[in-house]
């Protein structure tokens, strides 16, 4: 039986995902980190790519939720065109985990986990 999943209450963000991850050159994804500085965003101005993020929760770009197999929560998949700098609107796929027994997860908050291009 599947439990039931509500909407999550808000969406953050850690910084240091931005700024240590998406846009860090010398981080664990320096391709994905190429592709997303190609793009206009700037390391110095995270706030532009976080602000992009959270508009691309939109529940016209949800696609789905993935539960695994031990119930420690659930993650949120939104697929869609993301706002850049450059104004290109690539298409990209956003990747949300609200944890069950983790206070976020107690307030039903998703946290950032990964985003990159489809």
């Amino acid at each position: 039986m599947r439990p039931y999943i509500s909407w999550p209450s808000g969406f953050n963000i850690a910084p240091a995902k931005i700024t240590g991850y998406l846009l860090n050159l010398s981080g664990g994804s320096p391709a994905k980190a190429r592709w997303w500085l190609s793009q206009g965003f700037d390391p110095d101005r995270p706030e532009v790519l976080i602000e992009a993020l959270f508009e691309h929760t939109s529940a016209t770009n949800f696609v789905g939720l993935r539960l695994p197999p031990k119930m420690w929560g659930h993650r949120l998949v939104f697929e869609g065109p993301i706002r850049t700098p450059l104004a290109s609107n690539p298409e990209v796929r956003s990747v949300w985990q609200v944890s069950s027994g983790t206070p976020s997860g107690i307030r039903g908050v998703a946290e950032f986990v990964t985003a990159h291009r489809i």
